[in-house]
């Protein structure tokens, strides 16, 4: 009973026995019998051992061999089959678990298995993806691609299609790439594949983030972000294919500097939001003048370009700018406002006036302000005679911005005097460009052209740093002078953190501020009055005292100027000029002296060079004045050598 049943190639010879047992008339019935058991034929056993009557105790003894053969058989048959069903459910939780989304097909792409994750992302849900074509599950734009590879794949071969596009659940596609392998089957002849979708959706939209943004820093390193035109860099890469062209094939090209007029005053005025949408107004204007080969860009501020190409008469040329002035001429609304917006051009020709970009634009940049100093709203070829006075401005505005590195600015005084005893009433401080090559220039040359450059605000605050340590440094030598006053622009008030700025000056300079007056011109603070308003009371706030400058010239109206939070009025000099000689500046003197004591004001008169116009407006109420009959601006050491006494 414990002994193992006959292996295999035994059972085999059994049978083969047995069949030669019963081939043979001469074997006996137990023989036939016994070879019928060992070949495991117990219905012809039986049948045999029915005849004759066998030995019970060989048969008993067969009988248990192979019952035990039997029971060993069926124990391994059990635990292949246990073994067979682990298998297959490590294989189903192996395929179920993955991350990736993994169907099995047959050769016509009807799906067979589907995992939990092929599942959710495709939404096919119990037994429904038996009814799906696995290429239905593909976005159409990939389709092709994916039936080709699938119809090449040889039988014991695997292929790899990145990247494929898939409709799964959601508006987006699904991005992956594509695993297919063929596997074997048990029924011949029908072949089956697993797909592994391996998520790239990820990955691919971030190359697209970064592709994307790669051409958004491109597109914005050739283009103005305002306008959508090219920028500066973009344009001199066109000028200068457009040269190299020209000089090929020995043609001429037009090169237009164009400037938007007065644009400084909408930005002042209106606001830099308005200024902008003027500025893409005008770039949409000009855009549709211009022909597919030639090129505009935006340099910066109101500066635009354009270069027509193959320009075979400058009578073409013409035509385009008068069409340009014609679009001009008419009034552009934004934001519910009509502007008349006029330009000045300057073209330069190649090669005529230049063979190479940097010459040509200069030229085109030289006859552009010969427009702007002709009056404007024009345009002016290059002339050689233009060179020589805007190649000086030119070198005068690179000198303007390295003077403020060098400290070449310097403060001249000029007195102000009571008008009657001459007594020192305060100084006003006038700034003076100690040029290295020019000497010293006056702020008329280059106060305009800082404002230009947007180098004012820093010259301001230099200015009023430098005048109020002076007044410290005079208090430190024991010389007394009661007053500094500083001129302000309007830009300077545009900016909110001047009264901070100014309050910062004062507390590192150690100056009281009741000793500080700051001017403002007339004619240009009431183009900015109700900005003017804001800004005056804060400083006025810090204990400054307020004064308006060259009153009488810019047409104020009362009722701003009685808002403002001033000190004194100024009387500009060119009413003070025919005082005595001239009945009208008599009157005008007089108006505006009795107009400030009416507003509470003091009234100091700028320009006076007579004892006679002194004595007059002492007569009708002005104390005190400023001008060549009392001193010419003076330097700091020069001011205290003549005026200046030691404090009582």
């Amino acid at each position: 009973m414990n002994s193992r049943p006959p292996s295999r190639s035994k059972r085999l010879g059994s049978a083969k026995a047995f069949e030669e047992a019963l081939a043979t008339p001469a074997s006996g019935l137990r023989e036939r019998a016994l070879a019928a058991l060992r070949a495991r034929r117990f219905d012809l056993a039986e049948e045999l051992l029915s005849r004759q009557d066998p030995d019970q105790e060989a048969l008993i003894e067969n009988l248990r061999i192979y019952q035990a053969e039997l029971e060993i058989q069926n124990e391994e048959l059990v635990q292949s089959q246990q073994r067979i069903q682990e298998a297959l459910a490590r294989f189903s939780s192996f395929f179920n678990t993955l991350p990736i989304a993994e169907l099995v097909i047959d050769r016509q792409g009807l799906i067979h298995e589907a995992n939990l994750a092929a599942q959710q992302l495709f939404r096919l849900r119990g037994t429904q993806f038996h009814q799906h074509f696995f290429v239905r599950l593909i976005a159409e734009s990939d389709q092709a691609t994916v039936v080709s590879a699938w119809d090449s794949l040889r039988a014991d071969a695997a292929i790899v299609i990145p990247e494929v596009r898939f409709r799964a659940r959601g508006e987006a596609d699904f991005i992956g790439d594509l695993h297919i392998a063929s596997i074997a089957s048990l029924a011949e002849g029908a072949p089956h594949y697993v797909c592994a979708i391996i998520d790239r959706t990820e990955a691919v939209r971030q190359r697209q983030c970064l592709r994307e943004a790669s051409e958004r820093l491109d597109y914005l390193a050739h283009h103005d972000a305002l306008t959508g035109l090219p920028n500066r860099a973009y344009f001199q890469s066109r000028l200068e294919q457009c040269l190299q062209r020209a000089k090929r094939y020995q043609r001429q090209f037009a090169l237009l500097f164009l400037d938007l007029d007065r644009f400084k005053e909408v930005n002042d005025t209106l606001g830099h939001h308005v200024g902008d949408a003027l500025l893409c107004r005008v770039a949409e204007i000009l855009s549709a003048q211009i022909r597919d080969v030639d090129t505009i860009a935006r340099l910066g501020g109101d500066e635009f370009v354009i270069i027509l190409e193959d320009i075979s008469e400058p009578r073409f040329i013409m035509h385009f700018v008068d069409r340009v002035m014609d679009d001009f001429s008419r009034p552009l609304r934004l934001e519910g406002r009509e502007f008349f917006v006029t330009v000045s051009v300057g073209i330069s020709l190649y090669p005529d006036d230049g063979l190479d970009l940097e010459t040509l634009v200069r030229r085109a940049d030289i006859a552009m302000y010969q427009t702007k100093k002709s009056g404007r709203n024009g345009f002016s070829f290059f002339e050689p005679t233009m060179s020589a006075g805007a190649i000086e401005r030119l070198h005068l505005e690179h000198d303007l911005r390295l003077a403020m590195q060098r400290e070449e600015f310097e403060l001249y005084y000029q007195p102000q005097v009571d008008l009657i005893t001459g007594e020192l009433m305060g100084v006003e401080a006038l700034c003076r460009w100690r040029h290295p090559q020019l000497g010293v220039l006056l702020p008329g040359l280059f106060i305009p052209m800082a404002e230009d450059l947007g180098l004012i605000d820093e010259l301001g605050l230099r200015i009023l740093e430098l005048g109020c340590r002076q007044m410290v440094a005079w208090d430190a030598s024991g010389l007394s002078v009661p007053r500094l006053a500083v001129n302000l622009s309007v830009r300077e008030l545009e900016r909110s953190q001047l009264p901070a700025q100014v309050a910062e000056i004062l507390e590192r300079t150690g100056l009281d501020p009741r000793r500080l007056e700051l001017e403002v011109t007339e004619s240009k603070l009431m183009r900015h009055a109700e900005m003017a308003i804001l800004a005056l009371n804060a400083l006025r706030a810090l204990g400054v005292t307020l004064a308006i400058d060259d009153f009488g010239t810019g047409y104020s109206s009362l009722s701003y100027l009685k808002r403002l939070p001033l000190n004194r009025l100024k009387i500009d000099r060119s009413f003070i000029e025919g005082l005595t000689h001239d009945v009208n500046d008599d009157s005008i003197a007089r108006a505006i002296i009795a107009l400030a004591h009416t507003l509470g004001l003091e009234v100091l008169a700028e320009g006076i060079e007579a004892r006679e116009q002194a004595n007059f407006l002492f007569g009708e109420g002005c104390l005190e004045g400023q001008g060549y009959l009392y001193s010419r601006p003076m330097t700091a050491e020069e001011l205290a050598t003549t005026w200046l006494k030691p404090k009582a």
